[in-house]
């Protein structure tokens, strides 16, 4: 049994005098070390600075390119999400037409954001104009008839009538499309519609 305590006293004296060593050089290199030496904070930009190497917006800043591209996303996705859980078939077939037309539509509303995001101060202003006043009025466009969609799927759920249902739908087709071609927005010609007179 001696031999058994012998051991135990010689662990417990190895392991105190090797946690102690630790300490020791543990605390003698945090304390040689120097203050970590900090960058130069970066002197401040004024509102509306554009990074030059990415050409976007500093970053906190709202992109309303990007903002009114995800209005026209999510216009899309809420009106697909409602008229998925239309419970008739054939009503939701014919709605599904109208979100097919506005899916896609979608790709138009991302090059002209690329165009706009792109061009910069380089481009053309009066080109640029119309692009972003096209964007904007996108985002307008698919929210409302998003909302238009929304509330046939509500009338559909309170009265169901398929007559009513695809009456809407003919209306709403007859909406699109919800934007002008590219070639319209794209050409150097004043635009009479969007330009001053």
């Amino acid at each position: 049994m001696s031999g058994f305590w012998l051991a135990v006293v010689a662990g417990m004296l190895a392991g105190a005098l090797g946690a102690a060593a630790t300490l020791l050089a543990w605390d003698r290199l945090r304390s040689g070390q120097a203050a970590p030496v900090e960058p130069p904070a970066p002197p401040p930009r004024e509102p509306g600075a554009v990074d030059a190497a990415t050409g976007r917006p500093e970053p906190g800043r709202v992109d309303g390119w990007l903002r009114d591209l995800h209005r026209c996303e999510q216009a899309v996705s809420r009106a697909r999400c409602a008229v998925e859980s239309v419970s008739s078939a054939r009503a939701r077939e014919s709605l599904l037409m109208v979100v097919r037309r506005m899916d896609a539509e979608l790709p138009t509303v991302q090059a002209l954001v690329e165009v706009g995001r792109t061009a910069g101060p380089a481009g053309d202003e009066r080109v640029l104009r119309r692009v972003r006043a096209q964007v904007a009025e996108a985002a307008q466009r698919f929210t409302a008839v998003t909302e238009e969609v929304l509330d046939v799927v509500v009338e559909l759920v309170a009265l169901p009538d398929l007559h009513r249902v695809h009456r809407d739908v003919a209306v709403l087709r007859d909406r699109f499309p919800l934007l002008r071609p590219l070639s319209a927005l794209l050409e150097r010609d004043p635009d009479p519609v969007l330009e001053p007179a």
